[in-house]
């Protein structure tokens, strides 16, 4: 009866004390002492998930445009290519294998999109200066060289003649 007693005595004066049982912080299997590699967090505390680990990576496509400033504006196009240097010389090597001697690079761009816009009557191309100009598609890349398609030709029509896209290949791990 004494431990009875005894043991009352202990829990009423722990509740007037104010003193609360102590929770762990962690979640452990049965029999796994707190601490160990195999606990985890408590339920509901504030410990966030580590970040994601990357499955892959993004990899750059490259484009470029070269042309013949001369009347004949030939030109050569690359898409898709792993490098800009690479792009650039393909561009040049399609523009001169045209005979001309004269190419440049009009443009290059890398993940994104590109259209050539030119002059035109009904729809068919004509004599002038096209415009090439890059975009996030290949419609944004159609609405900004249009209207400047207009403005250097002095025409209110433009057709597309090129467009293609040099956009970013995910490689998984």
């Amino acid at each position: 009866m004494k431990k009875v007693v005894g043991l009352a005595a202990f829990a009423a004066l722990l509740a007037l004390s104010g003193a609360s049982p102590a929770f762990a912080q962690t979640a452990c299997p049965v029999g796994t002492a707190p601490g160990s590699a195999t606990c985890g967090p408590a339920p509901g505390g504030n410990v966030s998930a580590p970040p994601p680990t990357p499955v892959g990576e993004w990899l750059d496509r490259f484009g470029a445009v070269a042309a013949d400033m001369s009347p004949s504006g030939n030109t050569g196009v690359a898409a898709n290519r792993l490098s800009r240097e690479d792009a650039e010389k393909v561009a040049m090597d399609k523009c001169r294998s045209l005979g001309s001697t004269n190419c440049g690079i009009v443009l290059h761009y890398s993940n994104q999109c590109v259209a050539i816009v030119a002059p035109s009557v009904n729809g068919k191309e004509r004599a002038g200066a096209p415009v090439t100009r890059a975009g996030q598609n290949i419609e944004a890349a159609i609405a900004k060289a249009t209207p400047d398609c207009h403005q250097a030709n002095k025409t209110n029509e433009c057709t597309p003649i090129y467009s293609a896209c040099s956009l970013p290949v995910f490689r998984k791990y």
